[in-house]
């Protein structure tokens, strides 16, 4: 029997960013997928029921907060975990994150493609 092929949502509006995560996580063996903003990811995640989604705070339309609050209020979606990916390094919006449900706070720059798979699988209980 096939092992499960995880389904991840990347919610960020910086192409170039999310290229490189997709990369990494597909080469991991993840399906990957991807939302420019919040209003699209709201719609992606409603229709796909990712296993994880990684979440930028700062996006047009619905930020990540709005996000966060959105999922974690939907009986049927609250239990998928939420990676925050940021450059908001401000303990304040570690903070927020954590108290609408995410389960891990990242800043951007601290880390590469391979440790942000590793946590993936850590969320994951792979």
């Amino acid at each position: 029997m096939r092992n499960k092929k995880f389904k991840v949502l990347i919610v960020d509006d910086e192409e170039l960013l999310v290229g490189v995560y997709h990369q990494g996580l597909e080469f991991a063996g993840y399906e990957v997928e991807s939302a420019s903003n919040g209003l699209e990811a709201i719609e992606k995640i409603q229709r796909t029921h990712p296993d994880m989604i990684l979440l930028d705070l700062l996006m047009p339309g619905m930020d990540g907060f709005g996000v966060l609050k959105n999922i974690k209020q939907n009986k049927e979606l609250k239990e998928i975990p939420i990676i925050v990916l940021s450059n908001l390094s401000e303990d304040a919006n570690k903070s927020e994150s954590m108290r609408l449900g995410a389960v891990d706070f990242v800043i951007k720059s601290d880390i590469s493609p391979s440790q942000l798979v590793d946590k993936i699988k850590l969320h994951l209980k792979q």
